[in-house]
């Protein structure tokens, strides 16, 4: 749960990250209730969705960081066929 808040998961992911929160919070209440097996259920549920918050997380920063790369290589490109044009 810590790595997906330390990510982009808040911004990015967040009912992913709320459920996560949740299914951690109920898992805690079984425990205090000594059902175990719903505990460790819940526990497993939580994680996935934890993990699952921070890939999308990651994912959306790749994306943002793919799409400004873009943008300066069609900048550069445009720049470079603007030289071409006027060393002609």
């Amino acid at each position: 749960m810590q790595q997906a808040d330390k990510s982009k998961a808040p911004e990015n992911a967040r009912l992913e990250l709320y459920t996560a929160r949740e299914q951690l919070t109920a898992a805690q209440q079984a425990m205090n209730r000594k059902d175990y097996a719903e505990a460790r259920r819940l526990a497993e549920r939580a994680l996935v969705n934890a993990q699952l918050a921070e890939t999308m997380g990651e994912a959306a920063q790749a994306r943002q960081a793919a799409t400004e790369l873009q943008h300066s290589v069609e900048a550069l490109r445009r720049e470079a066929d603007q030289q071409a044009v006027r060393s002609r």
